[in-house]
């Protein structure tokens, strides 16, 4: 489920670091006995404040949780707390266990017949279907099994058959998944034979939604989760009024930032991971509405209302072409964007919504 991407986020109030650069920052004393080592995170005190910064493994990923509160008991008990919502989202979603409950609903799963699933995985099913209806289908959990064929095609440069993709146009549609009414026994049922859910476009969002949702207690004044590079936050880093994000710099592109008090940021793209055959290019975004693989070359950033929108919609408005997704990014609620595409003998181009924070 991973994705790493270049966000970067200042979290020590003067200045903007890479997420993961532990430096210590300019201008606050911090002492010897408060730096810990990377493996335990480590813990400072500024402005009255007690900050903890912790990695935590999941999901196939390194997270970095960020607690700010009145004490360092009760940073370590937000962290703790949203340690352990990231763990649930591990076991419940991830498709590289053969444990987890994804993995055994896949194997146990008959067409058409109810399985019993968790509150959890309930959760995560809808809002996966509710994004899947606000984006036309370009976000779509069912697309598992022509994903897993163009990352195959990628690995050995070679182009799908397109009969097996023809074939494989039944397996995939969010309208073939079910679920139970809400307030009755979780449930869900697949409506075609050998579907295969991937919650790799949406599942650290869904994370970090849940640790933040956890988190939020009684003395705590700011959490941020940094799921991989996706970055969901609540509160602020006294003394500042949010959290400063830095949007991705692309070559000539110069550094957007911006500071949030709530929301998350995703970015979803496709520079480093291409086909190229026959002078015509196949990224490794597969649109779920074809199952062909997209062919405008173009990275995509979103800044929404929680972390599981901006995931999933980060990795829609990525499958259309860049003027489209403007279009469609500018006239959903809640919602703002930056594309950059490369244009064809012109370089990068930048598309912004019109309120993007930075404009």
């Amino acid at each position: 489920m991973s994705r790493r991407h270049e966000l970067r986020v200042n979290y020590r109030n003067q200045s903007t670091f890479v997420l993961g650069d532990f430096r210590k920052v300019a201008g606050l004393c911090w002492a010897a006995a408060c730096v810990l080592s990377l493996c335990n995170g480590w813990i400072g005190i500024a402005h009255g404040q007690v900050e903890i910064v912790q990695p935590h493994v999941a999901m196939g990923v390194e997270f970095r949780l960020i607690a700010y509160a009145e004490s360092e008991a009760s940073a370590r008990h937000a962290i703790r707390l949203a340690s352990l919502e990231i763990d649930a989202a591990d076991r419940v979603l991830s498709d590289y266990k053969s444990d987890s409950e994804l993995s055994q609903l896949m194997q146990r799963a008959r067409v058409g017949e109810w399985q019993d699933i968790s509150p959890r995985m309930w959760t995560a099913l809808r809002r996966s279907l509710e994004l899947s209806r606000a984006t036309h289908g370009a976000f779509d959990i069912t697309i598992g099994p022509a994903s897993r064929l163009w990352r195959g095609a990628i690995r050995r440069h070679r182009l799908p058959n397109a009969a097996h993709i023809t074939a494989m146009q039944p397996r995939v549609g969010f309208q073939k998944l079910e679920l139970s009414p809400e307030g009755s026994q979780p449930q869900v049922r697949l409506l075609q034979r050998d579907m295969q859910l991937d919650f790799g476009g949406i599942g650290k969002g869904l994370a970090a939604d849940w640790a933040i949702a956890a988190a939020r207690l009684e003395g705590v004044h700011g959490l941020l989760i940094d799921a991989s590079g996706d970055i969901a936050v609540w509160g602020r880093p006294v003394p500042r009024e949010g959290w400063r994000i830095a949007l991705p710099t692309y070559e000539e592109i110069p550094e957007r930032t911006f500071e949030i008090a709530e929301g998350a940021v995703a970015t979803s793209g496709d520079w480093n991971q291409a086909l190229l055959i026959d002078g015509q290019r196949y990224s490794h975004i597969v649109d779920p509405r074809t199952l062909w693989a997209t062919s405008h070359s173009c990275r995509v950033t979103v800044w929404a209302n929680d972390g599981a929108a901006a995931d999933a919609w980060a990795t829609a408005l990525a499958v259309f072409p860049p003027d489209e997704a403007l279009e469609l990014a500018e006239i959903t609620p809640g919602l703002e964007a930056m594309i950059v595409s490369r244009e064809e003998n012109s370089g990068l181009r930048v598309r912004c919504t019109k309120n993007l924070p930075g404009n």
